[in-house]
């Protein structure tokens, strides 16, 4: 009995020591788990915007290319228009871009993703799926470099079609179509949902942020 009693009490207390060592890392590591989280959201902002960067920089040094009040020579500027945050960048060949957050809701799990546009904010430049749940082989496929290709130089505004893009199984040559992914019907449903929709709120705004930007048009 008294055995059995000293185990329960060396389990328990060995319990809460780990718990409290694990407290304690977490709360130690926590500035650096944000900081390399900052540094993962950027690097798929500058990769949509095709800025040139170290994949190898660390944190600190990617954050130097951030433009703001405390760094004006940073190449990518962030801003809110329209509830949208917008990460702004003149590339050198392809002039001004602009990538938009978008996120909705897969077969599995939330999908985030970054939509970039052209300055005209109708043609893609390029898109990111970088966050998602769907099944490897499937709907996973939305991140494949074969499907993020199709949807350059499609355009979100087609005149007599609704804003977006279409995820079809036949395309008819038009400019807001790509081709479905075979087998993840579901998924690419979902995903031309959250395409209207950030697609609709980027040209309600259009006019105030290419007016803000300077390049009305």
């Amino acid at each position: 009995m008294k055995d059995s009693l000293r185990t329960l009490v060396f389990a328990a207390v060995l319990a809460v020591v780990c718990a409290g060592l694990l407290t304690a890392a977490s709360y130690v590591l926590r500035p650096l788990q944000d900081a390399n989280a900052k540094a993962e959201k950027w690097r798929n902002i500058f990769g949509v915007l095709d800025v040139a960067y170290d994949p190898a920089a660390s944190a600190g040094e990617l954050l130097k290319l951030v433009r703001s009040p405390d760094n004006p020579g940073g190449k990518v500027a962030e801003r809110e228009a329209g509830g949208m945050n917008i990460f702004q960048y003149d590339h050198p060949e392809e002039g001004l871009l602009r990538a938009v957050e978008f996120s909705g809701p897969g077969l599995w799990g939330p999908v985030e993703g970054l939509l970039c546009l052209k300055a005209d904010l109708k043609t893609v430049f390029r898109i990111s799926f970088y966050k998602h749940e769907e099944t490897p082989g499937l709907g996973g496929e939305i991140s494949s470099e074969a499907f993020g290709k199709q949807f350059v130089g499609r355009s979100i505004d087609v005149p007599g079609a609704p804003p977006g893009i279409r995820v079809v199984r036949t395309r008819t040559g038009a400019r807001n179509e790509v081709d479905a992914i075979s087998g993840a019907t579901l998924t690419c449903d979902k995903v031309a949902a959250m395409l209207d929709t950030v697609s609709k709120q980027v040209l309600a705004h259009r006019e105030e942020v290419l007016r803000e930007s300077g390049d009305g048009r």
